[in-house]
């Protein structure tokens, strides 16, 4: 039976040459097992600049949010104020 490449030991550091391991040098190091892909819960989805970036973005909007609501409660406030002033105290508490 003969094999139609070089066999290298199980730990991919030794090459038989028919007679004895002769050690590999290590720039030409072979693993003896293909490395595999990582799993995808462990590939690296954004970079961490990328992160900073939604970050800031997230807080922006968040603080625009809330900027909104308070012009909505002031200017429901306003409303209020002028309803009273027009029609007295009527329904509404003024």
């Amino acid at each position: 039976m003969s094999q139609s490449g070089p066999v290298y030991s199980p730990d991919g550091r030794h090459l038989w040459d028919g007679q004895q391991w002769v050690p590999i040098a290590s720039s030409t190091f072979l693993p003896s097992q293909p490395t595999a892909a990582a799993p995808w819960y462990r590939k690296q989805i954004a970079s961490p600049g990328m992160v900073m970036i939604m970050l800031v973005i997230v807080v922006l909007l968040g603080g625009l949010m809330v900027h909104a609501a308070q012009e909505e409660q002031k200017s429901e406030r306003q409303s209020h104020y002028i309803y009273c002033q027009t029609y007295g105290e009527g329904d509404l508490q003024c």
